[in-house]
C-alpha cells in the first residue's frame, strides 16, 4: 500500500538567496524555465558517463539534461537542455567535436557540437529514422560514418557530416543490441536477440557474412549483447546471455571456437567482451566477474569476483573496495595505488582515454596525484519533500529513496548529507534520524542536530536484521522504529536520552506506516481496514477508528487539528472528530485510489483526487462535494484563494472562486512531487528529482485580478 503524506510547509526565503542569483556563473542558475530564480541539485544519472576523446571534458546524462564538466579543473562548463533530457546513450565524434545522445522517448539521435568554446554544446540536428528503442550507437574511427542498432531490427549507418542516412542494414529478425566498427573501417558487426551476429561492409551496405554458432533452435539464451573486432580486424568475439564467448574469422565467416567456460552474473545488456591491444586476450566483464581468455587456446587465463575497470592502454585496472579504489597492474597483478573517497560500488568508473583520470559521476580522481574531487552536487536525486528551516537560510530535502539534504540558499550549494538509507525528519526540520535498512550495516539510529551538522544521540535499536521503518514526532523528541522480521512490534525512544521508553506490540494489526497527531501524544498506524491509536507515551492502545473496508493509505489532518481525514484502498474518504474519534463523514464519489487530501485553509473545505481520476471538493460538515478537474491537488497559498496542483511535471494554479486554470507553470523534466510557499505566495519551491525555486510576483498578477 502507498503512503502518501503531502507536506505544506511555510518557510521564510532568505534575503542571500537574491544576492545569489546576481553571479551570472551560477550554474543554480542556468537554464531555468520562466518564473524560476534558482535549481538546486543537479538531477540523478540515468546512463553512462563518458570523457571527450582528449580527456579534458567529462558528461553526464541527468535527469535533467546533460551537464559537461571541465576534466582539469573540475569546473561546470553547461547544461544542455534542448532535446537533452532522456539521453541515456552519449558518445563522443573521434574528433570532439560532436556529441551525440539517443533520446530514449522518441527514438531520435541528437547531435550538440562541441568545436565552440563561447557556444558549446548548441544543438545541431535531430537524426530520425528508426521507428523503436535505439539500443547502441556507434563511430567510425575515421569519425564519417555513426552507425545505430535499435530493437526495430535495423542499423542505419549516417553521414556524420550532413546527418543523412547512408544505408538500412536489414536482415535480422529481431531487435538488433549491439554493433562494432572494425578498427580498418571496412566492417561493421552487429549482435541481435535473433542469436546472429551480421557483418556489413561499412562503405557499401551490404551483407558479409551471417555468424551462426548455435544449435538450430535459437533460445533468448542466444541473444547476442557484445562484439568486438581485434586490433587488426581479422578476427571478432561475440558474447551472448548465456554467458557464451565465441571468436569469429571475419573473412571467411567461420567459427573459429567457444571460450572453455562461460561469464556469469549481471544483466545480460551491461556484460561486454573486448580485445587486448596486442590482439592475445579477450576480456570479459559483468557486474559481478572479469575474465580474461587466451585468444589463441580459449582458455582461461585469470578471474575475479567483481566488476574490472581497465584503462585503454590495458596497463592498469581498477578495482573497489568499500571507500576506496584499488589500481592494479595489469601485468604483474600487483596493487600499485590505492584511490580514496569512493563512496559507492554501485557507482561505475571510467577511465578517460588517456589512462590518467578515473571518473563516476561522483568526482574525478587524478592517478598521477591522487587528488579527488568532488563534482560538486551528486548527481542523485533531490528527493521528493522539502521544507526551509533555520530562518529560511537552509532548504531540507528527502524521500524518494534519496537521503536528507541540506542546502544554503544563497548560494544553492548542497551543504551536506546524512548517511544511511531510511529517514525520518521533524516538523520543524531541527532533527534527523537515519539508519540503514540492510541488516549487514549498523543496527543503531543516529539522530543529527541539522544546525551543526553533528550527531547528538547514537540509539542502538534491537533490529538485528534491518529496519523497515523510521519516524519522529513533530516535537521531534520520539522516535518509532520497526524491523524486517519482527512483525508487528514497534519500538519507542526518547530522542534526548537515547532510552528506550516502551516496546508496543501492534497484535492485531498489522502497521506499515505510522503517523504522530500534531501534539505528539497520539500515535497512529496504518495499514489495516481499521486504524489503531495509541498514546505514545504509554503504548495503551486508546481508540480504533472503524469503517473502511480495505486497507489505509493515507491520513491527514485539518488545520486547526480537529479532523482526522483517512483515505482508504477502497476508494473513500473518511473524517473522524480528533477529541472524541466519532466518524464525522464518509467521502463516496472516487472510482479510484485516493492520490491525495488537501484541507482549505479554513478547514470546511476538503480537496481529494484519485490516481488518473478526477478532483472532488467536498464540504467537511455535509458530505457534499462538486467534481473539479483530473489534476492532483497539493497546496494552498496562504491566502487561501488559490490551490495548486500537480500534472506530472507540470505545476497548476486553480481560482477557488471561479475554479478556472489561471497559471501553469512548466520546467521540471521529471515528475513534480510537492511544492511549499513562503508566507506572502511570492515564492514557492517545487521538488522533482531537483527543486526548482520560482518567483511569483509577476507571474501570479491574473489571480489578483
Amino acid at each position: 500500500m502507498k503512503f502518501l503524506i503531502p507536506i505544506l510547509m511555510i518557510f521564510y526565503v532568505s534575503s542571500g538567496l537574491a544576492q545569489a542569483q546576481d553571479a551570472n556563473l551560477d550554474y543554480t542558475r542556468w537554464s531555468l524555465p520562466e518564473g524560476a530564480i534558482a535549481r538546486f541539485g543537479k538531477g540523478y544519472t540515468i546512463g553512462d558517463i563518458v570523457f571527450s576523446p582528449d580527456s579534458t571534458m567529462i558528461v553526464i546524462p541527468s535527469s535533467i539534461g546533460i551537464w559537461l564538466y571541465d576534466a582539469r579543473t573540475y569546473e561546470e562548463l553547461a547544461l544542455l537542455t534542448e532535446h537533452a533530457t532522456h539521453v541515456k546513450i552519449l558518445a563522443f565524434s573521434p574528433d570532439g567535436k560532436t556529441l551525440v545522445g539517443v533520446n530514449d522517448s522518441i527514438d531520435h539521435i541528437i547531435l550538440w557540437d562541441m568545436s565552440e568554446t563561447s557556444n558549446l554544446g548548441k544543438y545541431k540536428t535531430s537524426l530520425k529514422g528508426h521507428t523503436r528503442k535505439i539500443t547502441h550507437i556507434a563511430f567510425s574511427s575515421d569519425g564519417q560514418t555513426l552507425a545505430s542498432a535499435s530493437e526495430d531490427r535495423t542499423v542505419v549507418l549516417w553521414a556524420s557530416d550532413t546527418g543523412k542516412n547512408k544505408f538500412f542494414l536489414k536482415g535480422h529478425t529481431k531487435g538488433v543490441n549491439t554493433i562494432a566498427f572494425s578498427p580498418d573501417n571496412s566492417m561493421l558487426a552487429s549482435g541481435s536477440i535473433d542469436g546472429t551476429v551480421r557483418l556489413w561492409n561499412a562503405k557499401t551496405g551490404k551483407q558479409i557474412h551471417i555468424l551462426k554458432g548455435h544449435s538450430k533452435t535459437i533460445s533468448y539464451r542466444d541473444a547476442v549483447y557484445s562484439v568486438a573486432f581485434s586490433p587488426d580486424s581479422r578476427i571478432l568475439v561475440s558474447l551472448t546471455d548465456d554467458g557464451k564467448i565465441r571468436l569469429w574469422n571475419t573473412k571467411t565467416g567461420k567459427h573459429i571456437r567457444t571460450f572453455k567456460g562461460t561469464l556469469k552474473g549481471g544483466q545480460p545488456e551491461d556484460n561486454s567482451v573486448a580485445f587486448s591491444p596486442d590482439k592475445r586476450t579477450v576480456v570479459s566483464i559483468s557486474d559481478s566477474e572479469t575474465k580474461l581468455w587466451n585468444v589463441r587456446t580459449g582458455k582461461l587465463i585469470w578471474e575475479l569476483k567483481e566488476r574490472l575497470h581497465i584503462s585503454p592502454d590495458w596497463s592498469l585496472y581498477a578495482s573497489t573496495e568499500q571507500d576506496k579504489i584499488l589500481l592494479w597492474d595489469m601485468k604483474t597483478r600487483k596493487q600499485v595505488k590505492t584511490l580514496t573517497d569512493y563512496k559507492s560500488k554501485y557507482r561505475p568508473l571510467m577511465f578517460s582515454p588517456n589512462g590518467k583520470k578515473l571518473a563516476n559521476d561522483l568526482g574525478i580522481w587524478d592517478i598521477d596525484s591522487d587528488k579527488h574531487v568532488s563534482i560538486n552536487e551528486e548527481h542523485i536525486s533531490t528527493g521528493s519533500s522539502v521544507m526551509f528551516i533555520h530562518d529560511g537560510k537552509t532548504l531540507a530535502s528527502w524521500g524518494n529513496h534519496t537521503p536528507v539534504q541540506l542546502w544554503d540558499t544563497e548560494t544553492g550549494k548542497r551543504i551536506r548529507t546524512f548517511s544511511g538509507d531510511i529517514f525520518a525528519v521533524s516538523s520543524d526540520g531541527k532533527t534527523v534520524a537515519g539508519g540503514f535498512k540492510n541488516w549487514q550495516k549498523p543496527s543503531s539510529v543516529n539522530v543529527w542536530d541539522t544546525e551543526t551538522g553533528e550527531v547528538e544521540r547514537t540509539i542502538t535499536t534491537n533490529y538485528r536484521r534491518g529496519r523497515e521503518l523510521l519516524v519522529l514526532s513533530p516535537d521531534g523528541k520520539t522516535l518509532v522504529s520497526n524491523g524486517v522480521s519482527t512483525g508487528r512490534t514497534l519500538e519507542l525512544w526518547d530522542v534526548v536520552t537515547g532510552e528506550q521508553k516502551i516496546t508496543l506490540n501492534t497484535e492485531p494489526y498489522y502497521i506499515n506506516s505510522l503517523v504522530f497527531f500534531p501534539d505528539s501524544k497520539t500515535l497512529v498506524g496504518l495499514g489495516d481496514k481499521d486504524i489503531p491509536l495509541w498514546n505514545a507515551n504509554t503504548g495503551e492502545l486508546m481508540a480504533t477508528l472503524k469503517g473502511h473496508t480495505s486497507g489505509i493509505d493515507l491520513i491527514e489532518f485539518s488545520p486547526d487539528e480537529g479532523i482526522l481525514a483517512s483515505a482508504s484502498d477502497d476508494e473513500t474518504v473518511r473524517l473522524w472528530d480528533t477529541n472524541t474519534y466519532e466518524l464525522k463523514a464518509t467521502l463516496i464519489g472516487h472510482t479510484k485510489v485516493i492520490a491525495s487530501i488537501v484541507f482549505f485553509p479554513d478547514g470546511e473545505t476538503v480537496a481529494t483526487s484519485s490516481w488518473l481520476g478526477t478532483t472532488r471538493l467536498w464540504d467537511t460538515k455535509t458530505g457534499k462535494h462538486k467534481t473539479l478537474f483530473g489534476d492532483q491537488p497539493v497546496a494552498f497559498l496562504p491566502n487561501g484563494k488559490t490551490l495548486v496542483s500537480i500534472i506530472g511535471d507540470t505545476i497548476l494554479f486553480v481560482d477557488t472562486k471561479t475554479w478556472e486554470s489561471k497559471l501553469m507553470l512548466e520546467g521540471h523534466s521529471e515528475q513534480v512531487d510537492s511544492v511549499v510557499f513562503s508566507p506572502d505566495g511570492k515564492t514557492m519551491a517545487s521538488a522533482g528529482s531537483t527543486i526548482l525555486l520560482w518567483e511569483l510576483t509577476d507571474l501570479m498578477t491574473p489571480l489578483r485580478k
